[in-house]
């Protein structure tokens, strides 16, 4: 990898293509003004920090402030971030799975041999996502559950770690999107987004975490959107629900991490997935502004690939329009 100096203090550049276990289109919230992507790591056991932007089509730009040098750091955590975690074998939960991005995501973690739970609220979808799987000779266990009670929540998760022995890993995807003015907005429809998409989660991690702490180990994923960063017109609720799990996923990312627990917000902008299909085609995102939900399942399925004492607090990503 070429390396060619910018003549300023704590600021390198790579002219060449960043190595196959980095991942693009990162976005740090205090670079949200800039519109600069970053991508952040942060060394769980030690707390080290290095970041890096990255300007797709332009240089690559590393920096680490107060350093002359910063090279010989961020070659160390290139390093890391090349090494691959063993998926082969973990068990894998995945809410939201029988459909969009969770229903991807299952069939590509399949592929890696995971063991996978899969829960929805819609258990004919679960089966379909469940024979694909089965058809390749993978492994998965049908989990339908509503994620707004917790009592069946604490039943579904306790299947789960029977079923698959461990839950070594919790991708939580599930939700949903009501897109209206304020004051069109129904209580039926606050309660349902805030129910489902902010309570639903603390409910799942909640019940997932208790067991990842007794074996100090584990990874929670909480799929959110680009409306968890920043306020959206006719998504005020959505806006409010996600922005919530956003608190909750960096809360509880500073509890766990003593006990070896990783916990990571993913923020997909638009995906071409039935998230839409409710939603007036004249109030839908342009077709140039919606990506494959296949990218994102790839972004997160590298997240998980970093070593374990490697974590991204959070990831944004979305098309470059």
């Amino acid at each position: 990898m070429g390396l060619r100096s910018c003549g300023r203090a704590g600021c390198c550049t790579i002219a060449e293509k960043i190595p196959a276990g980095i991942l693009p289109l990162v976005t740090s919230p205090d670079a949200a003004e800039s519109g600069m992507p970053f991508f952040r790591f942060r060394l769980s056991k030690t707390s080290k920090l290095v970041e890096y932007s990255l300007s797709l089509g332009r240089p690559r730009t590393f920096r680490l402030a107060g350093r002359a040098d910063p090279w010989p750091d961020i070659r160390r955590g290139l390093s890391r971030g090349e090494e691959s975690m063993e998926l082969k074998n973990r068990g894998v939960l995945i809410t939201g799975a029988g459909r969009g991005l969770g229903k991807v995501l299952a069939l590509s973690l399949a592929y890696c041999g995971c063991r996978l739970g899969l829960v929805s609220r819609t258990e004919k979808e679960l089966n379909e996502v469940a024979r694909s799987i089965q058809g390749k000779k993978g492994s998965a266990v049908v989990l339908p559950a509503d994620i707004t009670n917790s009592a069946a929540v604490q039943k579904m998760v306790a299947r789960a770690e029977g079923e698959l022995g461990n839950i070594d890993v919790l991708i939580h995807c599930a939700g949903v999107g009501r897109y209206n003015p304020l004051e069109m907005l129904t209580v039926g429809e606050i309660d349902e987004t805030i129910d489902t998409n902010l309570k639903g989660t603390i409910y799942v991690t909640q019940a997932v975490y208790q067991r990842m702490r007794m074996k100090a180990a584990g990874t929670i994923i909480h799929v959110l959107s680009t409306a968890a960063r920043e306020g959206k017109p006719r998504e005020t609720a959505y806006c409010a629900s996600k922005w919530g799990v956003m608190g909750f996923s960096r809360a509880l990312a500073m509890e766990a991490r003593r006990y070896g627990i990783r916990v990571m917000a993913i923020c997909p902008g638009g995906m071409e997935t039935s998230f839409w299909d409710a939603t007036p085609a004249d109030q839908r995102p342009p077709a140039k502004r919606l990506m494959s939900p296949e990218i994102a399942a790839l972004a997160i399925r590298q997240v998980l690939e970093l070593p374990e004492n490697i974590e991204v607090p959070e990831y944004a990503i979305r098309p470059c329009v």
